[in-house]
């Protein structure tokens, strides 16, 4: 198995994003290149994509179950793209030995052990709040 991860890229710049006045963003129009990084620099992020419509996720599906309403008729299609879609992907990046990072509200991860295991890590607790004398909270554009 090689040591590099190899991927070809396309994407997209537009100009001038930001408006008048901003450093150009680079030459306009699709970009192609190949991504060529030691596997140890690459990982595969994944924003909450934890599980969804499987029976222990936060919006289990049955088989064949319609799902009514406006809040719940993205679940079936998102399980889809999930099986479909994200979950080849994920196959891939882990025979391949690529981290895989998964990000999760805390009230959902917490029922995974690895994310227990990083609460008890010391240098990922958050910093003690000090407060700074002379601070004001911050106003709103109409309270100025």
């Amino acid at each position: 198995m090689s040591n590099t991860f190899q991927m070809p890229i396309r994407h997209q710049v537009i100009g001038q994003l930001y408006g008048p006045g901003m450093p150009a963003s680079g030459k306009e129009g699709l970009h192609e290149w190949n991504l060529d990084k030691p596997k140890s620099q690459v990982g595969l992020a994944m924003l909450h994509c934890w599980n969804l419509g499987e029976p222990d996720a936060p919006y289990p599906i049955k088989p064949g179950e319609h799902i009514p309403g406006k809040a719940g008729d993205w679940v079936p299609t998102a399980h889809e793209i999930v099986k479909t879609r994200l979950k080849p992907v994920l196959e891939a990046a882990r025979k391949a030995g690529i981290a895989i990072f998964h990000v999760a509200q805390s009230g959902y991860a917490k029922r995974y052990p690895q994310y227990l295991k990083l609460l008890e890590d010391p240098e990922l607790k958050e910093p003690a709040q000090t407060k700074v004398e002379g601070c004001e909270r911050p106003r709103s554009v109409k309270e100025q």
